[in-house]
């Protein structure tokens, strides 16, 4: 028998999620990126970094912390990043939440470092930590910075922003609190006792604030009496410094325009000492402490020195026997903290052998009921001693031969209670501020793991271990090559609403569309709508018959709104027996980050309200991405996106207003172009509305047809009270008269980047301010300028008309309507 047998050894694949693209179960890897594993393998420290937003982390300490170290790193986010801007798309909100997770874990998967969330949504630029925690409810978000400090157990936290309010951004500072109140809580087993049954109280060891230059000097402390960092040090397995790690990360954050280039050479970053231990000259004292203290039976810090100083570069698989006898050790000894070591020792064992693995479905996407074939491959590339016993518990007992693939094939049925593709955390309709996610476990994570997987059980150098893979489907791109991603649930059937937003005169019927998409064979059943009380549908319900895998069919309602809710979503709902359906579906696709598939509840807002509107032909440029348009046209325009050749003063004319995207003069390179055959279509007579820019990468001067400057200056309360300052002013008074009641029901915000320092010719008609600040009077500007009307405002359409707010609308249609 062999020195290295063991009795059954149980090897799952606990594929992370939140660290990998959709791959095969063990991506490829060098024998340097090994031994980097292996070296890590030997470390037990662990460091958490705690801030608000995604983008908000130092990822070159992380970096530092993951490769030089070789600890266990983790980002921890309060928010997903819903309130932020997109520079890339048009998405917002929730959706712009799902982009900016995945910008997260790609930069994660760049900087070697882990990824946790709270529940918190982040709600827009907040002035205040009271103003945020009276959002999320400051004891639930506090509840999940203990768990994660629970189930992560750091020995060392780090603060990107200090408690003291120097970050600005209220969710800046919150995150700060939070974390220094968890970091004296989450050791005490009185505090969220229900944790305890999943997780134990953990005390760490000191808690950091990694701090900023001007800000400590400020408080007079001398930068030399801190604990330091090189952040610029030179890492040579991957031949760049920490800081050029981080730049590769932090340009991952594409949706908020984050492309770095990196700073070269000595680097110092400071950490200021807030609470546990005092360590000055390393910061990590005391973590990283080394195997053995958990007493073992081996010496297990002796083998991994050991197995790092014997390691081969040209034969990794050497160093399989020595690490499946370490595992072993480890395993016999039962300790829960070690669980994920073992994880990644499984992992190493696997990949230094040289196994390829993979589970691959023969499609990319299923319905509930349909039977998934499958195809599990094994292909031993080091002809090292293996035999597959097993495929999903079914005989196979046959010796890997040396490159040669060895497939088994199987099938199962997708259960019609399998849960639906789509991003966890927003199953359920939020609560309040904060996504509601009931298992806390989940509710830290990034996302949640594969749906379907295969076991596989081999015999590897005379050790059984049992494999779970990941089953995923395979695809050949013509530009992309080779991609992966997990095969996707759907319903039954998808109801796909024509539009997310109609818009009506109190008086009128409003005609609404849905798409009805098979995605099973021979579907008949019934399509009924849900609808608010007091309205009326036409006709109440349609039969649908016999619907075949993949077709689509569309099918009209008329609603009539009839002394009921001026505003109100309608729902769609098909019903086959015992079989519903009541979602949409829809994709985000950007390069950067795995296709996302999205299935909401199925649901149309219609919008009944009052608005007069004598314009018609509207052209629109795109700036950095909103729906505006999309909403103009819900209310009656004739709305065209203009193209780079439409920007001709001849095209332009044909127009009765211009309206342009938001940052449209911070994202077009040819800007000033733009400015100039846009101010000559005013001066003609035209009418031009001009949706925020920022001032950080604004490509003219100013963009108007007179001087201003772009500030900062914002108004976060959606319920700040406004005033008007000039009642007579045409932009409230034709062709619909628009009074401070019209800012009722906002969304998220007032407004944002308001201009300042305003020539003469520039006439203000409001007034607003969040609470205990100077009045703001610059949210919306207007100027006469040659034969047209030049107008510019701050105040965030582009959040409110998407959401359907009425008094918005009104507004902005009076801006079009200017002449």
């Amino acid at each position: 028998m062999s020195p290295y047998r063991s009795s059954l050894v149980s090897l799952i694949f606990l594929i992370c999620t939140s660290a990998l693209l959709p791959q095969p179960a063990l991506t490829p890897k060098s024998p340097i990126q090994l031994l980097e594993e292996l070296k890590a393998l030997s470390q037990t420290g662990r460091v958490l970094y705690v801030a608000a937003h995604p983008d908000d982390e130092n990822t070159a300490v992380l970096a530092y912390c993951a490769n030089k170290l070789g600890f266990e790193a983790a980002y921890l986010s309060l928010t997903r990043g819903d309130g932020g801007q997109n520079i890339i798309g048009d998405e917002q909100g929730i959706d712009l939440g799902i982009i900016r997770t995945h910008e997260l874990l790609a930069a994660r998967r760049t900087d070697g470092a882990r990824q946790f969330f709270t529940r918190a949504y982040d709600f827009g630029y907040s002035k205040s930590p009271a103003e945020t925690f009276a959002f999320w409810n400051k004891d639930s978000i506090l509840a999940d910075v203990v768990y994660v400090i629970r189930s992560f157990r750091p020995d060392v936290i780090i603060t990107r922003f200090p408690a003291t309010g120097e970050g600005g951004h209220g969710h800046h500072t919150a995150s700060a609190i939070l974390a220094e109140e968890a970091f004296r809580l989450a050791g005490r087993a009185d505090i969220y006792p229900e944790q305890l049954k999943d997780v134990s109280p953990w005390q760490p060891k000191r808690l950091l604030w990694n701090g900023w230059g001007p800000v400590l000097k400020s408080r007079g402390i001398n930068l030399d009496t801190l604990s330091t960092l090189d952040i610029g040090e030179y890492y040579l397995p991957a031949g760049m410094s920490f800081n050029e790690i981080a730049a590769r990360s932090r340009t991952m954050h594409k949706s908020q325009g984050f492309g770095s280039s990196p700073q070269r050479g000595e680097q110092i970053q400071h950490f200021l000492h807030i609470d546990g231990e005092y360590a000055k000259d390393d910061i990590f004292s005391g973590a990283g402490y080394g195997w053995n203290i958990y007493g073992f039976t081996k010496d297990i810090d002796a083998l991994l020195k050991k197995a790092i100083s014997e390691y081969d570069l040209n034969a990794p698989e050497k160093s399989v026997p020595l690490l499946i006898d370490i595992y072993n050790t480890v395993m016999s000894a039962k300790k829960k903290e070690f669980d994920e070591k073992l994880a990644d020792l499984r992992s190493l064992i696997i990949s230094m052998s040289g196994i390829w693995l993979e589970s691959v479905s023969s499609k990319g996407q299923y319905s509930r009921g349909d039977t998934i074939y499958i195809k599990t491959s094994v292909i031993n590339r080091r002809a090292i001693p293996l035999t597959i016993l097993s495929v999903n518990e079914l005989p196979v007992n046959k010796v890997a031969g040396f490159n040669r693939p060895e497939v088994t094939e199987h099938s199962m049925v997708i259960s019609l209670n399998e849960r639906l593709t789509n991003p966890f955390w927003t199953d359920e309709p939020m609560n309040s501020s904060r996504f509601t996610v009931y298992d806390q476990k989940r509710r830290i994570l990034p996302e949640i793991g594969y749906q379907f997987t295969s076991s596989v059980t081999l015999e590897l150098f005379g050790a059984r271990f049992s494999t779970e893979l990941p089953v995923l489907f395979r695809k050949n791109d013509p530009v992309e090559g080779e991609t992966w991603r997990a095969p996707a649930v759907l319903p039954v059937l998808s109801l796909i609403p024509e539009k997310e937003l109609y818009i009506a005169n109190n008086s009128e019927e409003k005609k609404i569309s849905v798409t009805l998409r098979s995605n099973a064979s021979s579907l008949s059943g019934k399509l009924t709508l849900r609808l608010p009380e007091g309205w009326l549908s036409t006709p109440v319900d349609y039969f649908v018959n016999n619907l075949t895998a993949g077709e689509e069919r569309m099918y009209s309602f008329t609603i009539k709104q009839n002394k009921g809710m001026s505003t109100g979503s309608v729902g769609f709902l098909f019903t086959a027996g015992d079989i519903s359906a009541d979602r949409s579906y829809y994709e985000i696709n950007y390069p950067h980050i795995p296709l996302q598939i999205v299935q909401p509840h199925a649901e149309a807002k219609i919008l009944f309200t009052s608005i007069t509107r004598k314009k018609k032909q509207i052209g629109y440029i795109e700036g950095a991405g909103d729906k505006v348009a999309e909403v103009l046209e819900s209310a009656g325009y004739q709305v065209t996106s203009l193209k780079e050749k439409d920007i001709t003063p001849e095209k332009l004319a044909s127009y009765e207003s211009i309206v342009t995207g938001v940052r449209l003069f911070n994202t077009r390179k040819n800007a000033a172009h733009i400015l100039e055959t846009l101010l000559a279509y005013v001066m003609q007579g035209g009418t031009l509305v001009m949706q925020y820019n920022t001032s950080g990468e604004l490509k003219v001067p100013y963009p108007g047809p007179y001087p201003f400057k772009l500030s900062r200056d914002r108004v976060t309360d959606e319920t700040a009270e406004v005033t008007v300052t000039d009642k007579s002013s045409p932009l409230l008074n034709y062709p619909n008269q628009i009074t401070a009641e019209d800012f009722n029901g906002w969304v998220q915000e007032r407004g944002l980047y308001f201009p300042s320092e305003l020539s003469a010719e520039y006439k203000t008609i409001l007034s607003m301010s969040d609470k205990g600040e100077v009045a703001k009077e610059n949210s919306l500007i207007w100027a006469r300028y040659g034969k047209g009307v030049f107008i510019y405002t701050g105040l965030s359409f582009f959040r409110q008309l998407p959401a359907g707010v009425p008094s918005a609308l009104r507004l902005f249609v009076n801006l079009i309507e200017q002449k």
